[in-house]
């Protein structure tokens, strides 16, 4: 094996990691551009979104091609709403730390709320969209 492995390794395996690091920034960025409100909480709403889809696709078998609109287009709106309506409207107005202090809350119920509904010790495996193979690059594979 050669040395010049471990680099790309690190180069391929990065790659994702930094696309879900610049969607996550992009998401708040727009968020706040449109609403004013730096929501803190958007990234527990898509962890808690994602065990909904885990729920629906591996204990209640779903298959993905239910399960994964039901959440998209159902269960996440249907939440995004309820916030908006509850919540996020009455913080338009007020102070930049209350904003900030409701949204961190909100994120910690999130985080809360999946850590007792899902078992956090327990591994949640997702059935492959594309099967189990990949992308070669180099000696590396990078699986879907």
């Amino acid at each position: 094996m050669s040395h010049l492995w471990v680099p790309l390794a690190l180069q391929v395996f990065a790659l994702p990691l930094a696309g879900i690091y610049a969607i996550s920034a992009a998401g708040l960025v727009v968020v706040y551009t449109t609403t004013g409100i730096f929501n803190f909480s958007q990234g527990a709403v898509g962890m808690f979104m994602a065990y909904v889809y885990w729920e629906l696709r591996v204990h209640h078998n779903l298959p993905t091609i239910i399960a994964l609109p039901v959440v998209i287009l159902i269960a996440a709106p249907a939440l995004g709403i309820a916030l908006d309506r509850l919540l996020m409207r009455r913080l338009e107005r007020q102070p930049l730390v209350v904003q900030l202090m409701v949204t961190v809350g909100l994120m910690l119920t999130f985080m809360g709320l999946a850590a007792t509904i899902w078992d956090q010790n327990a591994v949640h495996v997702i059935p492959t969209f594309f099967g189990n193979g990949g992308i070669h690059i180099g000696q590396v594979i990078l699986t879907w």
